[in-house]
């Protein structure tokens, strides 16, 4: 989780960080931890909303005064190296690995749907059709925008049908010509 922050946190603050990006990541950490122990299990009625936005106004304010004066880092690379050595980009499921998750999810939903056999037997083929066109080296988009609705149309399988819709998107993003 630590190295997950880091990374969301350079991402965030860019260079502005990198000279205390293990001490703002801890920072970060032991907000989030104390204060999800405070709603958890002490049963504080924090608004979810506010907190969000007063973590990210308090980290502003820690990534300003980081850089207004400029300390020498606390968690210094050298300590930090074993996080260092982590390969975020292995660590990370491809858009092609969540949609192939997101298909046998769909899959393992569909049996215990409380439609007709038909009906489940229409969303198995659109399931298999949707996985034969994502596995082609160029998938037909117009196919695949076809097929979608009819999946989101069932309640139980709409967030999912959402998902892929989101990484298909994610995916057409990420092969077009610069």
């Amino acid at each position: 989780m630590f190295n997950y922050y880091e990374n969301l946190l350079s991402r965030k603050y860019g260079s502005a960080i990198s000279h205390w990006k293990w001490d703002v990541t801890s920072v970060f950490s032991g907000l989030v931890r104390e204060y999800t122990f405070h709603l958890l299990f002490a049963f504080k009625p924090i608004h979810i909303e506010k907190l969000a936005l007063f973590i990210a106004e308090r980290m502003d304010d820690l990534v300003e005064g980081l850089v207004k004066t400029s300390p020498p880092a606390l968690l210094t690379t050298e300590l930090m190296k074993e996080y260092e050595a982590v390969d975020w980009k292995s660590l990370v499921p491809t858009n092609s690995a969540r949609i192939s998750s997101l298909l046998l999810t769909i899959q393992s939903i569909i049996p215990e749907l409380y439609v007709p056999n038909a009906r489940k037997s229409e969303l198995e083929q659109v399931v298999k059709l949707l996985e034969e066109e994502m596995n082609k080296e160029v998938p037909w988009a117009f196919l695949i925008q076809a097929l979608l609705p009819d999946l989101a149309v069932e309640p139980e399988l709409s967030s999912h049908a959402d998902q892929l819709q989101q990484r298909l998107g994610e995916i057409r993003q990420e092969n077009k010509p610069r």
